[in-house]
Formats: C-alpha cells, sequence, structure tokens
C-alpha cells in the first residue's frame, strides 16, 4: 500500500499543487522519558493552503545511554528507540490547518554502541557511556526512593499516544514583515503505561512559530509550552521546548537545514543530573522533492549537553503531497 500511494503521487499532476513553502526537519524530543508526553514536531509556520493535505512517515532511531543516582533519585536508560509515526495534515480553511500522528515505539539493544564509540572517538567528541558499560544492553528505567516510576519493555513493538494538533496563521510574510502561526496540541491516554510508551494521562501544549524567507534562505523559530499530565511516582511541570533552524534551498528540489532543538526538563525537584539538566541538541538534514508530490527528508543529530540529551539521532522521513 505504502508503494501504491507513492506512485500515485508521483504521477499525479504536477501543476495541481503550488511550490511547498519552506520546512525544518520535524523532528521532536526522543528521550525515552520525553516519549511519554506530548510533544509537537517542529513545523513551518505556513498552514496548508486551504484543501491540500499531506501525509508522512518517519522513522527515528535513537542511541541513550544515562546512569546516574542521587539522594532520591536513580535511572539507567541504556538502549537504542526506534519510533515510527504515520501523520497526517489537512488545510481545513484558508489559514488553519488540523492534524495527528500515531506513533510506534520499539526498544532494543544498542547495537550500534561500538560503530558510535569510534565516531565519537574519531571526532573527539565526549563519550557519553564508560568504556566498561555493556553493549548491546537494553534496561530503561527510573525510580525515585527505591519505587520505579518508568520502565520500559524491550524488544517489543507498542502504540505511542495520538497527538492531534491545529495551527492557525496570525501573520502572512506576504502581507507582513513575516510568517507568524500559533498552534495547540493534546494527547490522550492511547500508548502503553506498562510498556513506558505512555504517562496514562491527557497532555497538551500550545506554541507560536515563525519564519521569513530571504532569498534562498528561511531561519524558521518554534517556541512551545508543553503541559504534561502526571508521572506516577514523580513530580512533572510544564517545560519548554524550543527549535531554530535555517534553511537554505540551493535548487527547486532540495533544502539542507540546520537546526538547534532546545528542552528544558520535566521533571521537578530533582537533584539529578540526567533528570534535571536541560537538553540541547543539534541537526542537520536534507528535504529532498522528489516531485512537487513526494519528499524525503534525512538527517543525523547530535546531543550538545552530555549525559542528559540521546547521544545521537538518526531519522528518515517520506512525505506525500495533494
Amino acid at each position: 500500500m505504502p508503494f501504491l500511494l507513492v506512485l500515485l503521487a508521483w504521477t499525479a499532476d504536477e501543476e495541481a499543487l503550488e511550490r511547498l513553502p519552506p520546512a525544518p526537519l520535524a523532528l521532536r524530543n526522543q528521550h525515552p522519558l520525553s516519549l511519554v508526553f506530548f510533544d509537537f514536531n517542529t513545523a513551518t509556520a505556513a498552514p496548508l493552503p486551504a484543501g491540500r493535505v499531506e501525509t508522512a512517515f518517519r522513522l527515528t532511531l535513537t542511541n541513550v545511554y544515562q546512569d546516574g543516582s542521587g539522594s532520591e533519585y536513580d535511572v539507567l536508560f541504556d538502549g537504542e528507540f526506534l519510533r515510527g509515526a504515520f501523520s497526517a495534515r489537512w488545510g481545513a480553511l484558508d489559514g488553519v490547518e488540523l492534524g495527528a500522528e500515531v506513533p510506534l515505539i520499539y526498544g532494543s539493544g544498542g547495537f550500534l554502541d561500538a560503530v558510535f564509540r569510534h565516531y565519537h572517538d574519531f571526532w573527539h567528541l565526549p563519550q557519553t557511556a564508560p568504556d566498561d558499560a555493556p553493549e548491546d544492553r537494553f534496561e530503561v528505567r527510573a525510580r525515585r526512593d527505591g519505587e520505579t516510576f518508568f520502565e520500559m519493555e524491550g524488544h517489543d513493538v507498542a502504540f505511542g499516544d495520538l497527538n492531534l494538533f491545529a495551527k492557525v496563521r496570525l501573520l502572512d510574510e506576504r502581507r507582513h514583515p513575516l510568517t507568524l502561526a500559533a498552534r495547540g496540541g493534546i494527547e490522550p491516554p492511547t500508548g502503553s503505561v506498562s510498556r513506558g510508551t505512555s504517562n496514562g494521562e491527557w497532555d497538551g501544549g500550545v506554541g507560536l512559530l515563525a519564519q521569513r524567507t530571504f532569498g534562498l534562505w528561511t531561519p524558521i523559530l518554534n517556541v512551545d509550552l508543553m503541559l504534561p499530565g502526571g508521572l506516577r511516582g514523580a513530580e512533572t511541570r510544564p517545560y519548554l521546548a524550543s527549535a531554530l533552524a535555517l534553511r537554505a534551498d540551493p535548487e527547486p528540489w532540495v533544502g539542507v537545514v540546520v537546526q538547534l532543538d532546545f528542552n528544558t526538563n520535566v521533571l521537578a525537584k530533582t537533584d539529578l543530573p540526567e533528570l534535571k539538566r536541560d537538553q540541547l541538541q543539534i541537526a542537520t538534514g536534507l528535504d529532498l522533492r522528489l516531485s512537487r508530490r513526494v519528499s524525503l527528508e534525512i538527517g543525523f543529530a547530535e546531543d550538545l549537553i552530555q549525559s542528559t540529551s540521546p547521544d545521537w539521532t538518526g531519522f528518515v522521513g517520506l512525505r506525500l503531497h495533494f
């Protein structure tokens, strides 16, 4: 079925769809603890034109190693996480976009541990995992006063929480200095609490998106406030998720993106560095327009704050435009 959709999109009337607005890399925080809460994908400020639809399937592979203990909390996050997400966006009205995303999450041992140890050594990047850390291990849990409040099962596919979101354009750069939009979203608890892909409560978020194109260059800013539900045995708090992307479109068929993604921590009143530090990652990637109806995005992200963000993240996505 996916191949049929690609074929239909590729062979459809190309003139029926105008050139798509520049977009950043559609990333979200992939830390295993963050995956149980609502988060927006980084996105363009320009909603889809009325009546247009975009569907996408994205695969994100993340490696994490964090091992620490404090006076109250202790954590061990060691493994790799594959997140596949099916999403759809619809231009419901002029300047109004509605969307949804359904994720699937799979955790496994770090089969790429040795590869990225050599990669970090080659580029003289800090190693998160110590030299004596076991390879290909999957163990993901967090405890407070000896009681486990978060744990993820490995080697099993489970649904994450459904994401529902809407975006409304406030300003259009064709008539104003920039394109500005507001967005909001909710996350009903459709995932699995026992498998570690849901917190079992409703979450939400609100945010602002801004961008402006200067010839080949488009800076894009997302600033979002996340409103997490509870997490049994731990205290949560609203947290900030923001991204700053710079995109260049040297040719109509290719976009090059460099992006910074920043998140404050979701847990309140913790003295453990692995849980209380903010997260900062840098990502680079390409948006390849195979046709005006089919786009392929690929990229890679590295953490910039050691022992808090995922060590690395690779991603690939296929978008179909109708």
